[in-house]
């Protein structure tokens, strides 16, 4: 057996499950699959469309996933024994690439499985006529070639995470990780921007899904993986992993930050009690929110804080003498910091691994050293939703002042100004909180393939909200209805906080893969 081959089957070993558990999760997951899409509409317009609505959710699972190991690799502990291997970096590398082939071959399984029996359903359904039964199996052989050929690139460019936290400057690492987030979410965007019907139905219709160009993007597709086996990889081996931390016995000039600040949290603690703190959970939340204010006062950030306001402010004032432009555009730049939230929430416990043992060492309970994370991003969001309503609503008062063609009265815009920020507030409050059951759901390997379910369905309360909150046509000046928000506040909101207590009790498995690991380290 060659070293590649025995550094692959060590690398796979921890995602490898028992037959039964694997059944049950495959399951689990198909039970979550065929609902989802049948609610979905994108994946019924044509008998293509839930075959190409799974190869685009597997380029979200597979590439999120590489980038969460890629991520959690620089926190683990078996980090340096793993790295002093007598192979190449790049062997290390491709150990890690083809370990995670093998997983997401797991996963591409029964969500390929789903999308067939979808159309099934769909036909059953008199969604669309069926597909000959020679065709139906050439768009079968098609899409599983596009599909398995998407693998590799997915995997590669999640693994592109490491050069990317390897680059030193604040500035150039927020500057590439915009595109960089845009690569991963680029099916996610493109379901925002297909959110019209007549849209979607045009563009799964058009003859350039069918599945004879399919096979010919496969080609196209293989052709990318192998440039980038050969390009990409030695990349990501010399300037990723150069950027990872000497292992610790070669630093016996300084501490551990964990020995360092080892009995930094007990005077934390009695500093907060001496100095009359309101409560724990308020001291806890200013120290976990001070993280985030050091990234506010880089200099760009600085100069998009200052120019970010009149932007908008300029923006609501053209906006205004367009009606239907002003409802579309609204929710964009309530949008993008809402992301930005959840984004941060996901990776907050993987970029600080090593940080996090040291802040469950506080004598605090788990739910309020899990609340003061939530509340930080929370807070630093919402600041950043109030500069925007308030930017625009400055936009909209100056109609009133400079005088503007507005079409209808003041008060329509304000309304919809402020149900935009219900709205997207609501979103972020109930995203977040249901975020938090991923640490409940690490405690088993059956329960792993509800993460990216969970995940998925974040990640896409933002477009159905363009989709069912902000109407597409009108005739007449149209006023926000709060019913639906105020339904979703009612079902949401409890289900939030169960999902957060949920998740507070497990908080320690971010520590590890499983449960005794995590004690283990925490110990």
């Amino acid at each position: 057996m060659t070293a590649l081959k025995t550094l692959v089957k060590l690398e796979y070993s921890r995602y490898r499950l028992n037959k039964v558990h694997e059944l049950l999760a495959g399951l689990a997951l198909l039970a979550v699959l065929l609902p989802a899409g049948l609610f979905f509409p994108l994946s019924g317009i044509t008998p293509q469309s839930p075959f190409l609505t799974a190869a685009m959710l597997l380029w979200i699972i597979v590439m999120g996933v590489s980038a969460i190991h890629m991520i959690i690799f620089y926190g683990q502990r078996h980090k340096d024994w793993f790295l002093t291997f007598p192979v190449p970096r790049l062997t290390l590398l491709k150990a890690k690439a083809f370990s995670l082939l093998k997983l997401s071959l797991r996963i591409a399984v029964p969500i390929f499985t789903a999308a067939a029996v979808l159309y099934g359903l769909s036909v059953l359904s008199g969604r669309y006529e069926p597909l000959p039964a020679l065709r139906f199996i050439y768009t079968l052989i098609a899409y599983s070639l596009l599909i398995l050929t998407l693998l590799p690139l997915a995997i590669m460019s999640g693994l592109l995470i490491s050069v990317l936290l390897s680059i030193r400057n604040l500035a150039l690492n927020l500057l590439l990780a915009v595109p960089y987030s845009l690569l991963w979410l680029a099916p996610l965007t493109a379901a925002i921007l297909l959110n019209d019907t007549t849209t979607a139905a045009a563009f799964y219709g058009s003859e350039y899904l069918s599945p004879q160009y399919m096979l010919i993007y496969s080609v196209i597709v293989l052709v990318l993986d192998l440039i980038a086996c050969y390009v990409l990889l030695p990349i990501i081996a010399g300037k990723g992993f150069r950027s990872l931390p000497q292992p610790e016995s070669r630093l016996s000039g300084t501490s551990s930050p964990l020995r360092s600040g080892s009995t930094q949290p007990w005077r934390t603690a009695r500093s907060a009690r001496s100095t009359g703190s309101p409560s724990p959970l308020l001291s806890l939340y200013r120290l976990d929110a001070s993280r985030l204010r050091s990234m506010e006062r880089h200099r760009s950030v600085m100069v998009l804080k200052l120019a970010l306001p009149v932007l908008m402010a300029v923006a609501a004032y053209f906006l205004t003498s367009d009606l239907e432009a002003f409802l579309t555009c609204i929710g964009i730049p309530f949008t993008l910091p809402v992301m930005f939230g959840f984004l941060w929430m996901l990776s907050r416990s993987s970029l600080e691994q090593k940080q996090l043992s040291w802040w469950l060492l506080f004598p605090q309970s788990r739910l309020r050293l899990l609340l003061s994370g939530v509340a930080a991003v929370w807070v630093t969001v919402m600041r950043i939703l109030l500069v925007l309503f308030c930017s625009m609503l400055a936009g909209i008062a100056a109609t009133q002042v400079i005088g503007s063609p507005a079409p209808y009265h003041i008060s329509l815009y304000i309304s919809w100004l402020w149900y935009s920020l219900v709205v997207y507030t609501l979103a972020l409050t109930l995203g977040l909180g249901v975020l938090q059951s991923i640490y409940y759901l690490m405690k088993s390997k059956a329960l792993a393939p509800l993460l990216f379910v969970v995940i998925m369905a974040v990640m896409l309360i933002l477009p159905q909200i363009s989709k069912y909150l902000f109407p597409e046509q009108f005739t007449s000046a149209p006023y926000p209805s709060w019913s639906i928000p105020g339904l979703a506040a009612l079902i949401g909101l409890p289900l939030a906080m169960c999902c957060t207590a949920a998740g507070a009790k497990y908080f320690h498995l971010a520590l590890g893969t499983n449960k005794e690991q995590a004690v283990k380290k925490q110990a």
